[in-house]
């Protein structure tokens, strides 16, 4: 296995691990935009504190612990808004894959 598929798959595993917490499934779209920032917020709090790790059984101790995370991660605030504007410019880049004018546009210009 190559350095890329180990990291990949530790990816993987820490998102796999930030569902369960919250008693979702990966095989289900996520319902609503707060369960995608809960999953996201879990799944940095996995990453940047491993310690926290230990907690994924029990999803509402990790939503209690969100206020406190800036205390034990300082950085906390700016990496959720990079991650923020991050979802927000692939959302924004992949608007015309959804457009049903996307190809009429293509039309007019020749």
């Amino acid at each position: 296995a190559t350095v890329e598929d180990l990291v990949h798959g530790d990816t993987i595993e820490l998102l796999r691990m930030a569902y369960k917490a919250h008693g979702l499934s990966v095989d289900e779209p996520l319902e609503s935009e707060a369960q995608e920032q809960l999953v996201i917020k879990t799944y940095l709090l996995f990453f940047l504190l491993p310690w926290t790790q230990e907690a994924q059984g029990n999803g509402t101790a990790l939503k209690e612990f969100f206020p406190e995370v800036p205390d034990a991660y300082p950085g906390w605030g700016d990496t959720v808004l990079w991650v923020e504007d991050l979802k927000a410019s692939i959302k924004h880049r992949n608007l015309g894959e959804h457009s049903p004018f996307e190809n009429k546009v293509e039309y007019f210009r020749q």
